[in-house]
């Protein structure tokens, strides 16, 4: 560390959100305040197994909701071709979403179609959200609108 007369003197330690803090007063003798932060996301943080897992379960509720068969199948489609996506060893995020924008949609005619429709749509929009996390914010702005 240099010498900082009577400053402050803050530096990260690495990617753990620690970071160290000196006080100086001038002296010799400097104070050091070790503070841990937390991640910029709030909540957990969603891997990409989580990702798979999420879509799978999306997946299982489409199939076994009182909907259009019609309706079904295109979300089923879209979800497939989103999962693939994420399987990849450097998953394609904008693939992802563009794909659940498509399951966004469907969702949405689902839900002006049936009270069934409309009950999963409300049950999804949990998982949809945590998806939008992992997509990351400039990534998920457009799947945000449709939610």
């Amino acid at each position: 560390m240099t010498n900082n007369p009577g400053g402050i003197v803050q530096f990260n330690t690495g990617s753990g959100g620690v970071g160290q803090q000196a006080a100086t007063d001038g002296s010799t003798q400097n104070q050091q305040i070790t503070s841990i932060q937390e991640p910029a996301s709030v909540g957990e943080q969603v891997t990409q197994q989580d990702m798979v897992q999420m879509l799978a379960q999306l997946d299982q509720m489409v199939s076994s909701a009182e909907i259009p068969e019609e309706i079904k199948e295109e979300i089923a489609t879209y979800l497939g071709a989103a999962r693939k996506a994420v399987e990849k060893e450097k998953p394609k995020k904008e693939l992802v979403k563009s794909n659940l924008e498509g399951v966004a949609e469907e969702l949405e005619k689902a839900s002006k179609d049936t009270e069934a429709g409309a009950n999963l749509f409300k049950k999804v929009k949990p998982i949809l959200g945590k998806v939008v996390d992992w997509l990351g914010a400039a990534a998920a702005s457009s799947l945000l609108g449709s939610l």
